[in-house]
């Protein structure tokens, strides 16, 4: 369960830095629209995870450990979109680690969760890669 609450609290990170670098990126209509869906998406898959920590009778333990990693403090960057790369790639590091976790236990759903959200996270990278280019 602490792998699920270690991506849970990545991605709530994840969440207030898109939405913070939305509103410090305002010169590219383009990125704007793209951290929106990010975002969306991202509140979308949290949910969804959620409830399967709750399917698994894990979600108390899931809240106190998610809210207790959340409230680390972080410097802001001076590089929103490399800070957003940054996160997505913690995001994906955690996220496989707690697939593998699944795994090896035989829950195929938590497992095969995940690797769909691994597959949005490592979509994100080079878009926001190119932004950053641009």
């Amino acid at each position: 369960m602490q792998d699920l609450s270690s991506v849970i609290a990545r991605m709530h990170r994840l969440i207030r830095n898109t939405r913070s670098n939305r509103a410090k990126v305002v010169s590219s209509p383009h990125f704007q629209a793209m951290l929106e869906r990010h975002h969306a998406e991202l509140d979308n898959a949290v949910g969804m995870i959620v409830q399967r920590a709750f399917a698994l009778g894990k979600g108390h333990e899931l809240k106190a450990q998610t809210v207790e990693a959340e409230d680390v403090h972080h410097e802001p960057s001076q590089d929103p979109i490399g800070a957003l790369i940054d996160e997505h790639e913690r995001v994906v590091s955690a996220m496989r680690r707690a697939a593998d976790v699944a795994g090896d236990f035989g829950d195929l759903v938590t497992e095969d969760l995940l690797s769909q959200r691994i597959v949005f996270h490592e979509q994100a990278i080079p878009s926001l890669r190119s932004l950053g280019r641009g």
